[in-house]
């Protein structure tokens, strides 16, 4: 064993040890955040939906609550990712019209970290899907797979809430896509597949855009887009692309407009408004 390799090991081990005291993988993977609202939720989603797709920042924004409160307004689903459960973040869940459930990733400090998909409906069911640690020792990434009654027929919505797997080769990034693409071809109804993708590089926006359009969902189109790409390496062309997303399957996008007014988080909110 050479020293550079013998480094790299106590590095990789005194980080691990580093992290394992900050972030730790939660025994419970589902949360459900009550509703402060006593009013009965619907039974059904509406056959025109309103859809917003947001990576929170851990509510570390001022702004971040009014924000929410106002997006939440004429939403019939909410897909939030980097929903960091402190007391201010779960205060601003519970007082909006939606029920919430969350996908724990990890938990910082005893406080879970993940994905939060919030609705005006009760799913009939809510799974997870949650990848490997990063790089093996760093935080692991959660989608949530929820599924919802649709007013106008007799199928149910899945909607997939994915905060994707970041400092990775394209193999890892591959598992975790190929693991959800399982899920998406075991269902025959419509499918809303969004969130924060961390597809920063070509190689990985490539493989989603095309792996997708495979199983039949179509990528949303922004006329003006300035959605969130990487700080710093996205003036490198090949890792200048989108980190937020939405694809659909079964499903008419009839808008996508990215919400640059909103200032609660380092993403920009996208709102989409979907015919079933």
């Amino acid at each position: 064993m050479n020293l550079k390799v013998l480094i790299a090991i106590i590095i990789t081990c005194a980080l691990g040890t580093a992290h394992g005291k900050f972030y730790q993988e939660p025994v419970d993977a589902i949360i459900k955040i009550e509703r402060e609202d006593s009013t009965p939720l619907k039974m059904a989603l509406p056959e025109n939906l309103n859809v917003i797709v947001w990576n929170i920042y851990k509510g570390k924004k001022k702004s971040f609550a009014s924000d929410l409160e106002k997006l939440s307004k004429d939403a019939d689903l909410l897909l939030l990712q980097e929903t960091h459960l402190k007391q201010k973040v779960k205060d601003a869940l519970s007082k909006g019209p939606h029920s919430y459930h969350m996908g724990v990733s990890f938990k910082m400090r005893g406080t879970p970290t993940g994905v939060s998909t919030g609705s005006t409906v009760s799913p009939n069911s809510v799974d997870y899907q949650r990848s490997k640690r990063e790089l093996g020792f760093t935080t692991p990434k959660i989608s949530l797979i929820t599924k919802y009654n649709i007013a106008t027929s007799g199928e149910e919505l899945m909607v997939i809430n994915i905060h994707g797997i970041n400092f990775v080769t394209l193999g890892s990034f591959k598992k975790q896509i190929n693991a959800l693409l399982d899920v998406i071809n075991s269902h025959s109804g419509p499918i809303l597949f969004a969130g924060d993708f961390n597809t920063w590089s070509k190689s990985k926006y490539s493989f989603l855009q095309s792996s997708l359009k495979e199983a039949g969902l179509t990528e949303a189109t922004f006329e003006e887009d300035n959605r969130l790409r990487a700080p710093i390496i996205s003036r490198i062309g090949k890792y200048n692309n989108p980190l937020d997303n939405v694809f659909v399957r079964g499903m008419i996008i009839k808008e996508a407009k990215v919400l640059s007014n909103f200032k609660g988080s380092d993403h920009h909110p996208i709102r989409v408004k979907l015919e079933l």
